[in-house]
């Protein structure tokens, strides 16, 4: 099983967004893998595991059985983003080794407005 996640919190053009990546070894034996996660649309690779033809790239991430391995890596967001953007999505992590494999679903991250205001009466 492999997931990606970001902190949760607001970003907007020019910030940068970490993804962290885990997967889970749910079998009874260890497992040795590499991971492949792409870098999104609208954004640019800062740094986190090894960059290559647009994907960040580990190998031989160990995972024991039963256990799970966390990988992260940070995107700069394009600054200005193209008009109507709305969301960076991660889509396309792989992982693959000891003769398996996975997909993980992709990821959106929502991108805040400039400036964010409310008003209430007292």
């Amino acid at each position: 099983m492999a997931t990606t996640a970001d902190a949760g919190t607001p970003v907007g053009p020019g910030k940068d967004l970490t993804y962290t990546v885990t997967v889970k070894n749910e079998g009874n034996a260890p497992a040795t893998v590499t991971i492949n996660a792409p870098v999104p649309a609208n954004t640019t690779y800062k740094d986190g595991g090894t960059l290559t033809d647009g994907h960040v790239t580990w190998t031989d991430v160990a995972i024991p059985a039963g256990g799970s391995a966390a990988v992260s890596y940070t995107v700069t967001i394009a600054s200005p983003l193209p008009a109507g953007t709305t969301e960076i999505v991660s889509d396309g992590l792989t992982v693959s080794g000891s003769g398996v494999s996975t997909t993980g679903s992709p990821y959106s991250t929502p991108i805040a407005p400039e400036y964010a205001v409310t008003v209430s009466t007292a």
